[in-house]
């Protein structure tokens, strides 16, 4: 299906961009999906319950996010409203 998805600078008509936001949202499901079918791994590997939650981890996971360097239009960081929905 994406092979005809637009990049978002090539769009010209409602149709493309609604296309290539339900490409993205496939896409980010996708890979949510493979993200908890790995914490399920870590939840059966773990000894104990207890172990399950490593707050060092989880903290080191979102330090690697946050400094990954992302440029964002200053109009997309706005909370999320009607311009999220295409």
């Amino acid at each position: 299906m994406t092979e005809n998805i637009l990049d978002p600078a090539d769009c010209s008509t409602m149709a493309e961009v609604r296309a290539g936001v339900d490409d993205v949202d496939r896409r980010i499901v996708t890979l949510l999906q493979r993200r908890f079918g790995y914490m399920n791994a870590a939840a059966r590997i773990k000894p104990d319950r207890s172990a399950v939650r490593d707050e060092w981890r989880k903290a080191d996971v979102l330090a690697k996010v946050m400094g990954r360097e992302v440029v964002v239009e200053p109009a997309t960081t706005m909370p999320m409203g009607p311009r999220a929905v295409a």
